[in-house]
């Protein structure tokens, strides 16, 4: 019995001999290694990105001295603006006139119509190596003034078109440039300060965006004879 009791005490001391080893060693050979430790992302807001200069667009102006006057304001808010012409579509004007297959039938149509009483009547005469002449009846900002136009003419037995004529104004811009530490661009305040720059705005200057130019008022150019018109009985 005595010799039963020493076994089992000897197995017993041997047993925990051997755990205790395996703990000290470590992880057996061959587990799997998991690499270097993987760095923590950082987001976009955590970055510091050292700010640029940027550049705002302000206009657009359809008089250069109200232009020049706005750049004065600026560089006395320490803002250098330099100035940009754009030219962009005008609005349209409408022409009323009648072509017909020579100078002579031109003029007798122009005799008849000022003898009905009508008198902004104007006559084209043909081009180098051509015959055809036009009858200028009027030029109109409106197409509605001009189908009234029209419409009056007609019961005096002539036929005259309506040609649009689209045409390109002048606009004059001031790119700002802003740099880290300049004062605010207050454009509501150049508005206020500036006679005739109340409906002007700051966009981002051309290649950091385009700006939305709505077309300044300009004086329509005088009108080109066009190619074919209807005729007019003589």
């Amino acid at each position: 019995m005595k010799r039963l009791l020493l076994a089992l005490l000897l197995a017993n001391a041997a047993f925990f001999g051997y755990t205790h080893l395996i703990d000290e060693s470590g992880p057996a050979t061959g587990t799997a290694d998991t690499g270097p430790a993987i760095p923590r992302l950082s987001l976009l807001s955590e970055l510091k990105v050292p700010p640029g200069p940027s550049c705002l667009s302000i206009g657009p102006f359809g008089d250069r001295a109200v232009a020049e006057q706005a750049s004065a304001w600026l560089k006395n808010g320490h803002h250098l603006a330099r100035a940009r012409t754009a030219e962009v579509d005008g609005a349209p004007t409408y022409w009323v006139a009648i072509a017909t297959k020579t100078l002579q039938q031109a003029a007798r149509i122009s005799m008849r119509l000022k003898a009905a009483g009508v008198s902004d009547i104007d006559i084209t005469p043909p081009g180098t190596n051509q015959t055809e002449a036009t009858v200028s009846l009027g030029l109109y900002s409106e197409r509605e003034r001009a189908e009234r136009r029209v419409s009056d003419l007609r019961r005096l037995g002539v036929d005259p078109a309506i040609i649009e004529q689209p045409h390109k104004v002048s606009q004059v811009w001031l790119d700002v440039i802003l740099r880290p530490g300049d004062p605010p661009l207050d454009v509501s305040a150049l508005g206020k300060a500036v006679s005739g720059a109340a409906s002007t705005s700051a966009v981002p200057c051309p290649g950091a965006g385009s700006p939305a130019t709505p077309p300044a008022p300009g004086q329509s150019p005088s009108p080109s004879p066009p190619a074919k018109l209807p005729g007019a009985p003589a």
